[in-house]
């Protein structure tokens, strides 16, 4: 079973006010059933055009700094931080410091079971944003790589989203695991093969990939400088879960 590989520099970018996106994978684009996930850069300066969504946004920050601004409280983010915003919040963003943004963001807004939850009568207002750094959690084994769940929802009480950071050295295995929708995965150094029913997949630095549901995935580094990675999961979702 081949997927699809999309490097960021390759995916035509989206012109957002000062702000320029690249979405790899998405329901709207036939290749995610309820992800989307995008590499969003934007010069030193940079001020973004206020916007909400229906689900929650994770936003990891891979270069530079921002400062978004939920509900009158400032929540600067930097280099290998992660930011969850709660659902229908506007969330304007500048960028702070000489250098570019550079994040992976996630989204929940296309996903067809957040939209049959919310027409049900589902919600997910009420959280607060949440601001947490790889180094803030402490890491868990997926065989012999490294994880941090920077946000969950049965730890951290957000609504729709699971964020992770992901690292091994060279030559580590992870477990063979699966889950219960899409994990969205985006390569930030190093490489790693994925075999999906057999078929290898290289995931080189700036590269990303949609892992469909219920599909197991054994993973290896197979960069000789390691591998380090930023993902998404809909495990705890509501949305899936009912």
């Amino acid at each position: 079973m081949a997927l699809p590989i999309l490097s960021a520099r390759d995916v035509p970018p989206q012109p957002l006010g000062d702000y320029v996106r690249r979405v790899l994978f998405g329901p709207g684009l036939g290749n995610s059933r309820y992800l989307r996930m995008a590499v969003v850069t934007a010069a030193a300066g940079a001020r973004s055009v206020p916007h909400s969504h229906h689900g929650n946004e994770g936003i990891f920050t891979w270069q530079g700094a921002a400062v978004f601004e939920v509900a009158g409280q400032e929540y600067p983010v930097g280099p290998g931080q992660a930011l969850l915003i709660p659902p229908e919040t506007v969330h304007p963003a500048r960028i702070v410091g000489a250098e570019p943004w550079v994040a992976v963001c996630f989204y929940c807004n296309e996903c067809p079971a957040l939209a049959a939850f919310l027409a049900a009568g589902g919600s997910g207002k009420g959280e607060q944003p949440a601001v947490v750094g790889v180094a803030d959690v402490q890491p868990e084994l997926l065989g012999q790589l490294r994880r941090r769940i920077l946000v969950t929802p049965a730890r951290d009480g957000v609504s729709f989203m699971r964020i992770g950071h992901v690292e091994g050295l060279a030559g580590a295995r992870g477990a063979v695991h699966k889950h219960l929708g899409n994990e969205c995965v985006f390569t930030l150094a190093g490489q790693a093969t994925v075999t999906i029913m057999g078929e290898p997949h290289v995931m080189d630095a700036g590269c990303g990939m949609s892992i469909p549901p219920d599909t197991e995935h054994p993973l290896t580094v197979s960069g000789a400088d390691g591998w380090t990675a930023v993902a998404a999961y809909c495990d705890e979702c509501p949305a899936l879960r009912k």
